[in-house]
């Protein structure tokens, strides 16, 4: 069962968040000796990275010691400005010590996305520790899309039905391009799930997800069945139209 946080302000969040990773990886690299994590892409984990990679945290992670992948990719150029590498680079691995072959980006060739998508499920066969025969993550952050999406997972589309490959490319309609994307069993596999939404464009589908009946297709969030921890991170914002029903309950109790 999912835990829930919720926070009265994003940079509170962010502090958290940042303060659980830590926790999380020195527990897992004193059991283990590695950190396995696979990073979000898009607006709301870019402030969270930047923390991370302040002079409040950064001399606390041991960089040498963590491997960083990436749960989707958008296939562009990795120097193009919608690309998830170059995002997260700029705001935490080029300001971090992490050791050039810990950082596992997703190679696009944008005229074989599938070659790509198939590269990268090999890379993660032969890099992540296993759980019968699956690769499994410490850690794979999330965050959710007004429509109900995470990572490249979006509603309608063939990846949705994968449970056989690790990774493979999608055509996203909605957007008239290709990206290549994580799937359900290497991230129900993971030991623990970060899923964060954060601002008030987010609580319709933070309120559908978590009270609505769940529709004769679900949301691509709603098909997470995790294996291991899940936790959601919200701020008080996206978590509002979610605590007026919480709320409205206890008043009728």
């Amino acid at each position: 069962m999912a835990k829930v946080n919720v926070y009265k302000t994003v940079e509170l969040l962010n502090q958290t968040v940042a303060e659980d990773i830590l926790s999380l990886c020195q527990a897992c690299i004193e059991k283990h000796g590695t950190f396995h994590i696979a990073l979000a892409g898009g607006g709301t984990p870019k402030k969270l990275y930047q923390l991370i990679a302040s002079d409040a945290f950064c001399g606390k992670y041991p960089w040498e010691k963590i491997h960083v992948y990436f749960g989707d990719e958008r296939c562009v150029p990795a120097d193009h400005e919608d690309s998830n590498y170059r995002m997260v680079n700029e705001a935490l691995l080029a300001k971090t010590p992490i050791p050039v072959e810990n950082i596992h980006p997703i190679h696009i060739d944008v005229d074989d996305v599938t070659a790509s998508a198939d590269r990268y499920n090999d890379e993660l066969i032969a890099s992540l520790p296993s759980d019968q025969e699956t690769p499994k993550f410490d850690l794979v952050l999330l965050g959710i899309g007004d429509d109900g999406h995470t990572a490249s997972l979006f509603p309608g589309t063939t990846i949705l039905q994968q449970m056989k490959k690790f990774v493979d490319a999608v055509y996203v309609e909605k957007f008239n391009s290709w990206r290549i994307s994580i799937t359900y069993p290497v991230i129900n596999a993971a030991a623990n799930i970060y899923l964060l939404a954060t601002g008030e464009g987010k609580a319709r589908i933070v309120k559908t997800v978590m009270f609505d009946e769940p529709p004769a297709e679900p949301y691509p969030i709603q098909r997470i069945q995790a294996q291991g921890n899940l936790y959601w991170y919200l701020d008080e914002a996206a978590a509002a139209q979610a605590a007026e029903i919480v709320l409205s309950q206890a008043r009728s109790d």
